[in-house]
């Protein structure tokens, strides 16, 4: 990938991708959240039939649209389901992630940033990418955050994160690891960016009374 760079931030349920993702669209830099994107691709009849195919009718609302929140309970708690859902979406995801950072190729980026809990696990992806950051942080505050942020229970959250690769896997798979356990980010981040000859400049005002 000649001219523009591609950086990948990966990390477990909780560990504060979205908000590490947030600080560099801050920065100016586009980024492509994986999970939003597979959302929307719910959406497209060539999907959805798919779905249908695996996981049968009882997954889509009486209007038609996927029940998310069904599909999930059946996924996570089926880690070979899980997989099957995997391999026949994510094609359709390669295609949109390759034509959005065509675009931003186009229009003259030097960085893009994909955000992505899987992106190490799925080798589809590989060729897009050319940096991995991975976002830690102990499981303890990752399970507060999410029970915190979804409304949801402990047990949920730890059915979800047992079907996830350890921070240990993703670190060692990665270009730079990121510790958003109450350490300051934006030292950490300024130093992923070095990798890539990038530094940290501000394209948007940012709350400088907010620990980054």
């Amino acid at each position: 990938m000649s001219g523009m760079k591609s950086l990948a931030v990966t990390g477990g349920i909780g560990s504060g991708k979205s908000f590490v993702t947030g600080i560099l669209s801050k920065m100016g830099y586009p980024v492509f959240n994986t999970d939003g994107e597979t959302k929307r691709l719910y959406c497209e009849d060539e999907v959805r039939a798919v779905l249908m195919k695996i996981l049968g009718d009882k997954v889509f609302l009486s209007d038609g649209s996927v029940d998310r929140i069904r599909m999930a309970s059946m996924v996570f708690s089926d880690s070979a389901l899980l997989h099957k859902v995997e391999n026949a979406v994510y094609p359709f995801l390669f295609e949109k992630l390759d034509g959005w950072l065509e675009n931003k190729r186009k229009h003259g980026y030097e960085l893009a940033v994909v955000e992505s809990a899987v992106i190490l696990e799925k080798e589809l992806f590989k060729p897009l990418i050319d940096k991995v950051i991975t976002v830690s942080a102990p499981e303890s505050i990752r399970m507060d955050r999410v029970v915190e942020r979804d409304g949801s229970d402990y047990e949920r959250v730890s059915e979800r994160m047992r079907v996830q690769h350890s921070d240990k896997w993703r670190e060692q798979r990665s270009d730079y690891v990121i510790v958003n356990d109450g350490r300051a980010l934006l030292p950490q981040i300024s130093s992923a960016l070095a990798l890539l000859g990038m530094e940290c400049t501000w394209a948007e005002p940012f709350d400088k009374s907010e620990k980054i």
